[in-house]
C-alpha cells in the first residue's frame, strides 16, 4: 500500500551528501543479507537521495520483490538496464527480469489448468467486486454536502470523524486509502484493536513500513462509511483517499469541498486498490483557485444523458490503477504517466530520481531539479521545479500546477478545467 502524500523538502549541503552515501548503502546492503528487507529500502532509498547508482537501486529492486511489491521491483530492474546498460548490476537485472517472467507464465499456466474458473480474468472480477459497493449501499450515501476546508503547507485540510473521534485529516486523491499516523492520534485505535488487525507492507514515497489494515467508521459532514482503514506508525500521514469519496464527483474552492454522488457504475465497473496505497497488490477532482483570483468558480459536471462527455481542449482523460487517477503528462519531450494527486504540496512535481535522467533533466541538485518544459493537456509549464522521492512508480502532480478551476467526471474518468 502507498500513501502518496508529498512535501517540500530542506537541502542538505552537497558534500555532506556525497560523503555519506556510501556509507548508508552499505548498511543498507547489510539489512538485505539479514532479511531486514524493509529497513533495507528505507536505507537505500537514503542512498540514492545522496547519490543515484546502479547498485544501490538493484538491491531497492531486491527489497521490493522480497516485499511482494513485485510491479516496482520490474521497474527498478529496467530503469538499471536504461540507465547503467554496462554495469553488472544491469546484467543482473536482466537475468532476473527474465526469471521472474518466466515464473509468471508457469503460474499463470498452471492457475489456469487447475481452476479454470480462478484464472487471471476472475480473479480481477474478485477484486473488483471487494472494492465495489451494492446498489443498496450506493443508494444510502447522501446526495450531495459540502465540507469545509483549510489551505496548511499545500494540503487541503478536514476535520473527520474515525472511531468516534474527531481529527485533521488531508483530502488526498493521490491515496487510495484512508489513514492516520499513530503518531498523530495515538487514542484513536485502542492496542487491543491494533493487536488484531492484519500487518501489512506499505510502501511511502520515502520507503516501506510495516502498518495495520482494518476497518473502520468514518465521518465527512454529512457521509459515514465504514472503509478500509491503514494505521502507520508515523506522523503527518493522516488522509481521507478515494476509498472513502470515489463515488463522488468534487469540486474545490477556496472554503469548501462539494461533493456530489456520482451515477452508480454497476458491478462492471472497472474499480480496484492503489499501488500507492493498497499493501502487498500491484501498487481526482479539485477546483482550484485562478491565478489572482480570490475564490475558485464552481463548474457543473458533464455526466448526463447524452452520453459520454466529449473531449476538448481543455479536458484531460485519466485512467484508474486501483483507485489511483493517472493521467498523461509529457516533461521535457518525454511522455510519462503521472498520478494527479491533491496530496501533492509542493508547486511542481514530483517523481523517482532516474526519471530526472529520463527527461533529461540538467540542473541537479542532490534532491531535486528543474524541468525546462512540462505540458498536461493543453497546460504548458516552463521552468519548472522538480522534486525527488525515491519510493515512487509514478510522478506525482498537485493542484499547484494547475491554478485554475477544474472538476472531476469520475463515471467519463475526465478531468474539466475552466479558462
Amino acid at each position: 500500500m502507498v500513501l502518496c502524500l508529498a512535501t517540500p523538502l530542506a537541502f542538505p549541503p552537497a558534500a555532506y551528501c556525497a560523503e555519506n552515501a556510501a556509507s548508508i548503502l552499505k548498511n543498507g546492503i547489510a539489512l538485505y543479507q539479514k532479511h531486514d528487507y524493509q529497513g533495507a529500502v528505507r536505507l537505500l532509498h537514503a542512498s540514492n537521495s545522496e547519490q543515484q547508482t546502479a547498485t544501490a537501486s538493484y538491491y531497492t529492486a531486491l527489497c521490493y520483490e522480497q516485499l511482494h511489491y513485485h510491479d516496482q521491483a520490474v521497474d527498478m530492474f529496467k530503469r538499471i538496464s536504461t540507465f547503467w546498460p554496462s554495469s553488472d548490476e544491469a546484467g543482473m537485472s536482466s537475468v532476473y527480469l527474465k526469471k521472474l517472467a518466466e515464473q509468471t507464465a508457469a503460474t499463470t499456466a498452471a492457475a489456469t489448468t487447475t481452476s479454470p474458473s480462478k484464472g487471471k480474468d476472475t480473479l480481477a472480477a474478485d477484486l473488483k467486486k471487494s472494492e465495489h459497493i451494492t446498489r443498496a449501499e450506493w443508494a444510502a450515501l447522501p446526495n450531495k454536502t459540502r465540507v469545509l476546508i483549510a489551505r496548511e503547507h499545500g494540503h487541503l485540510m478536514v476535520t473527520a470523524k474515525v472511531n468516534g473521534q474527531w481529527g485533521k485529516f488531508v483530502f488526498d486523491t493521490g491515496a487510495s486509502c484512508c489513514g492516520i499516523g499513530i503518531l498523530d492520534y495515538p487514542d484513536m485505535f485502542t492496542p487491543a484493536q491494533l493487536a488484531n488487525a492484519k500487518r501489512v507492507n506499505v510502501s511511502r514515497p520515502h520507503g516501506v513500513v510495516t502498518g495495520w489494515e482494518m476497518t473502520a467508521d468514518v465521518t465527512l459532514q454529512d457521509i459515514t462509511r465504514k472503509v478500509k482503514f491503514l494505521v502507520l506508525p508515523e506522523k503527518n500521514v493522516c488522509v481521507i483517499g478515494q476509498n472513502f469519496f470515489k463515488e463522488y464527483s468534487y469540486q474545490i474552492d477556496d472554503f469548501y469541498v462539494r461533493l456530489t454522488k456520482a451515477p452508480y457504475q454497476g458491478d462492471d465497473a472497472a474499480r480496484g486498490t492503489n499501488v500507492a496505497t493498497m499493501p502487498n497488490t500491484p501498487g481526482s477532482t479539485t477546483t482550484a483557485a485562478a491565478p489572482g483570483s480570490a475564490v475558485a468558480a464552481t463548474t457543473a459536471l458533464t455526466n448526463g444523458p447524452s452520453g459520454p462527455a466529449k473531449l476538448d481542449r481543455y479536458t484531460i482523460p485519466f485512467e484508474r490503477e486501483y483507485d489511483t487517477m493517472l493521467i498523461d503528462i509529457t516533461v521535457n519531450g518525454v511522455p510519462t504517466k503521472a498520478t494527479f494527486d491533491t496530496g501533492c504540496a509542493p508547486d511542481g512535481i514530483v517523481c523517482h530520481p532516474t526519471f530526472a535522467l529520463q527527461a533529461h533533466m540538467d540542473h541537479a541538485n542532490p534532491r531535486g531539479n528543474r524541468a525546462n518544459r512540462l505540458v498536461i493537456g493543453s497546460i504548458i509549464r516552463m521552468d519548472v521545479p522538480v522534486y525527488y522521492a525515491n519510493g515512487l512508480r509514478y510522478p506525482l502532480v498537485g493542484p499547484k500546477i494547475f491554478n485554475r478551476p477544474y472538476t472531476v467526471d469520475p463515471v467519463n474518468k475526465l478531468i474539466k478545467f475552466d479558462y
